[in-house]
């Protein structure tokens, strides 16, 4: 149990930056640099250059009417799914990932059927289902493999399709005006 609580304390702290479990919490500007790499340590990770994404026009109600409980059921699983990730539940993660990856995805619309419901969904919205799907399909690899590095970074990948769908359709209340 108590070396439960330290892996969950340092992956949460070591996310936001703190020490955790014993770690050296001596402070001044030597505490705060990044010690030169070695032979067994690899050099720290350049922060990756991020990509503003493009806000597109919120989905149209219909949409949004038709994703609403696919979205709640989906915003349950990766929160299940990321303490089976984190506390390295390779059954659970597997399983969650799986059912992501299952789920029937709603069809592409037909360019010669245009009363089809499918056409209330933007293209783009097409293609971060795919990715979607395709990284939940990474993920459930990596835990069936008990992989826990892979599991970690397939995880950071799904969740990144989910804000990459979101920050693109995703409507958000406007404060009011006084």
């Amino acid at each position: 149990m108590t070396r439960t609580l330290c892996l969950v304390s340092a992956l949460s702290l070591t996310v936001i930056g703190l020490p955790a479990c014993g770690a050296d919490q001596s402070s001044g500007p030597a505490a705060q640099t990044t010690p030169a790499p070695t032979a067994t340590t690899p050099p720290p990770a350049k922060p990756a250059k991020s990509k503003k994404l493009v806000r597109a026009e919120p989905l149209p109600k219909l949409a949004r009417k038709l994703l609403e409980s696919r979205m709640i059921r989906h915003g349950k699983q990766m929160q299940t799914l990321l303490w089976a990730a984190m506390l390295i539940d390779y059954q659970a993660a597997g399983r969650l990932a799986r059912q992501i990856a299952d789920e029937p995805r709603i069809s592409r619309p037909d360019k010669s059927d245009l009363n089809s419901i499918n056409h209330v969904f933007p293209p783009r919205f097409f293609d971060l289902q795919d990715e979607l799907f395709s990284e939940a399909q990474s993920l459930a690899a990596a835990a069936d493999s008990h992989n826990d590095m892979a599991m970690a970074v397939s995880y950071g990948k799904l969740s990144k399709t989910c804000v990459s769908c979101h920050a693109l359709y995703l409507s958000f209340r406007v404060a009011k005006k006084h």
